[in-house]
């Protein structure tokens, strides 16, 4: 996956950002308790009491950048020449989302196992902006509905429907 110098400068900066503001509450902390010196000065209570407090700091601003989005319907318009997905997270609101579809660039029913009975779809999209991203969708769907299905979406996409595939190797 190709990340942009913008979306790296990003993540960067978020990534700096809760070091830096730890920074300025452990000078406040030692400010308003009256230590002197460095935080190596203090007494040991109020550095573990630091450390927890930036170990709790740092565990919620993983959580939510942990949290991404996941397919939970998707909806393929073959009349109207459209995609639309509905994607859900713990941390964000539900969002629609319309792709045409000649920006579907591939679509492969996926199986875990060679002898598996249920498997998946993962569908490559081209956004507005010219990103691409890998939809994953209908976990544990029994192999002939797959198949039904892909034999529904190859006139409509053509070669882009591709054979089912392995996903653990």
């Amino acid at each position: 996956m190709a990340f942009s110098l913008v979306a790296m400068g990003v993540f960067v900066v978020i990534c700096v950002l809760p070091v830096l503001v730890f920074l300025v509450l452990v000078g406040v902390v030692m400010l308003i308790s009256g230590a002197e010196g460095s935080l190596i000065d203090a007494s040991f209570g109020e550095f573990v009491i630091v450390m927890l407090l930036f170990g709790a700091v740092m565990a919620v601003f993983l959580a939510v950048l942990s949290a991404s989005y996941g397919v939970a319907a998707v909806e393929f318009d073959l009349a109207e020449g459209r995609l639309a997905y509905t994607e859900t997270s713990a941390w964000w609101r539900t969002r629609v989302r319309t792709v045409a579809l000649q920006e579907v660039l591939s679509l492969w029913p996926c199986l875990e196992y060679e002898n598996d009975r249920e498997g998946s779809f993962s569908v490559q999209v081209r956004l507005p902006g010219g990103e691409e991203k890998l939809l994953d969708f209908g976990q544990k769907m029994p192999v002939d509905t797959l198949q039904r299905h892909a034999d529904w979406l190859r006139p409509a996409l053509g070669e882009r429907v591709k054979p089912t595939r392995l996903t653990a190797d």
